[in-house]
């Protein structure tokens, strides 16, 4: 019994250092991830209202935003919500997608396959 305890204590002892041993390379970590982080809250006419390390935005159609930063942000998270009105609980649907150093952003209506415009809050996580 005691040695059996022993073997599973040196086999739990091997799987943790072999494991912090092969977290090397492949997986993600933030330290070794470019760019940096940043915001922006954007009229519903492609005017930057206020922002963080926002070059510029462009409208470039109905719905259609193209936020750039200041660097290499293809590898962080995107989170965007539509900035509705008071009265209004479910004015549609946001998406984002990147492109290294800028994210498209695409507002729909109510009507999900109708792009509009909408005033936005994007954040970019790096």
């Amino acid at each position: 019994m005691v040695m059996g305890k022993v073997m599973f204590a040196a086999s739990l002892v091997l799987a943790i250092t072999a494991g912090a041993a092969s977290a090397g390379s492949d997986e993600y970590s933030p330290a070794r991830q470019p760019g940096t982080s940043g915001w922006a809250v954007v009229s519903r006419e492609g005017h930057m209202v206020r922002g963080s390390n926002v070059v510029r935005v462009r409208h470039i159609d109905t719905g259609k935003y193209v936020v750039q930063f200041n660097s290499d942000v293809s590898s962080c998270a995107y989170a965007a919500t539509i900035a509705g009105a008071l009265r209004q609980t479910f004015p549609g649907s946001i998406v984002v997608s990147n492109r290294s150093d800028s994210v498209h952003v695409s507002t729909f209506g109510n009507n999900v396959h109708q792009t509009a415009d909408y005033k936005f809050h994007l954040i970019v996580q790096c």
